[in-house]
């Protein structure tokens, strides 16, 4: 078989190390730790801040488009944020200073790319803004947490299903039989997407004593990554869209009651741990 036919499925699992950028389908994301020698500290780049409304639950929940997992990232970001700022309040002299960690980061999943954002700022991600101070830990509630992950998860799992399955297209497959040749023609020996990854990986970890020239790199290669991957994401959207329809309507009663709950719920956590709801943007 082609070599272009294995490279959405070997992707799922692929890790870059300069990112920490792939969250599986389905599963929880967790901070990421780029390696030793890998890619340099990621520049604070610019983030909206909203309060997200019922309208929103859908593209933050259920993204077709690169541009629509800002809202996604948003949300794993929030919890993440969340999480840390407890971590944090409720640490202890007697219990042990945690040790020092890289901050909560804006998770991205390459099963569906935001290329706007890869054209402007290359592969690695930004922190999630920290907040300006620090609850109590009575105040920093862990059930709130975990509670609006597990009530957005399982339906979101099943999301994540039908984006992956849109890769099996074969509008999708024939897109990606030219990458090969996109690559090459911007000077990158790489047979597929996760050969190019294994590139931008080596490059940024071989200029990992020079910040400036890997964050250089990691913009151009982004540029080319987005240059490349556009027939793919154009074949791609269209299809997670019509997928999506369909999905929204065999779920209504769910979606609706994540519609229903889930600002509040974001309200709620926001409140008792003094973070904002914020999205990263080019």
């Amino acid at each position: 078989m082609p070599a272009h036919h294995h490279a959405p499925s070997r992707r799922r699992t692929a890790t870059i190390a300069l990112v920490g950028l792939l969250c599986a389908a389905g599963a929880a994301c967790s901070q990421p730790t780029p390696e030793a020698g890998g890619a340099p500290p990621p520049a604070i780049n610019k983030v909206r801040y909203s309060e997200p409304s019922s309208a929103d639950i859908i593209p933050m929940l259920f993204p077709a488009t690169g541009v629509e997992t800002r809202r996604t990232q948003g949300l794993t970001g929030l919890l993440a944020l969340a999480q840390d700022v407890r971590t944090k309040a409720c640490t202890t002299p007697s219990s042990g200073a945690p040790a020092d960690t890289p901050p909560p980061m804006f998770v991205r999943r390459m099963a569906l790319p935001d290329l706007a954002y890869v054209r402007a700022h290359g592969f690695t991600s930004p922190p999630v803004p920290a907040p300006a101070a620090r609850p109590r830990c009575a105040e920093a509630t862990q059930d709130r947490i975990t509670s609006l992950g597990k009530l957005v998860a399982p339906l979101q799992a099943r999301w994540w299903k039908v984006v992956e399955s849109v890769n099996d297209e074969p509008a999708v497959q024939r897109a990606y039989t030219e990458l090969k040749g996109c690559f090459a023609g911007q000077g990158i020996a790489a047979d597929d997407e996760d050969a190019f990854f294994g590139v931008v990986d080596s490059r940024l970890s071989a200029l990992g004593d020079d910040p400036r020239a890997a964050g250089r790199e990691d913009r151009r290669l982004g540029g080319l990554y987005a240059r490349c991957m556009a027939p793919v994401e154009a074949a791609r959207e269209g299809l997670r869209q019509k997928h999506r329809k369909a999905f929204l309507k065999s779920h209504a009663a769910e979606v609706g009651r994540l519609q229903n709950t889930l600002p509040e719920r974001l309200d709620q956590v926001t409140e008792s741990f003094g973070v904002r709801y914020s999205s990263p943007t080019p």
